[in-house]
């Protein structure tokens, strides 16, 4: 949930901060920069998609939007901007508990690299693969506005 209201310009900021520490992790390899990546593109896309939806709804800031759209949801946050053709992965696999694996869905990516959850190395690289391709689309996106 977002606690202070911004509008999109602050949002478009946030998405190009995101994006210029992306590009400094870029040629870094082992699974904690790609961990700190991963988690930096899904709050960009999360900065870029609010930003759009605020673009194109004309709204002045997020204290204006839908409670749901206030969240990390980027499923709704993708679906609000028009973008559905973009499949998202929709659960990563995590196995912090030895006796089962665990679905995450993407609505708490973030929480599991955020707190550590011990996501599989196939798993950390296709989740990466799809969002970097997402980010590309949502600056894409912003530059059309």
């Amino acid at each position: 949930m977002c606690d202070i209201d911004v509008g999109a310009g602050e949002l478009q900021t946030a998405f190009s901060h995101f994006g210029n520490h992306i590009r400094r992790l870029a040629p870094k390899t082992d699974q904690t920069c790609d961990r700190c990546k991963c988690l930096d593109i899904l709050y960009a896309i999360e900065c870029g998609l609010k930003a759009l939806i605020l673009i194109r709804n004309r709204k002045k800031n997020t204290s204006l939007l839908h409670k749901s759209l206030r969240s990390h949801k980027l499923d709704l946050l993708l679906n609000e901007c028009g973008l559905t053709s973009f499949q998202l992965v929709s659960s990563i696999q995590i196995n912090n508990n030895p006796a089962r694996n665990e679905s995450i869905p993407c609505h708490k990516f973030h929480e599991a690299l955020r707190y550590g959850a011990k996501i599989p190395e196939k798993e950390l690289k296709r989740l990466n693969e799809n969002i970097d391709k997402l980010y590309k689309q949502v600056e894409v996106e912003l530059k059309g506005r």
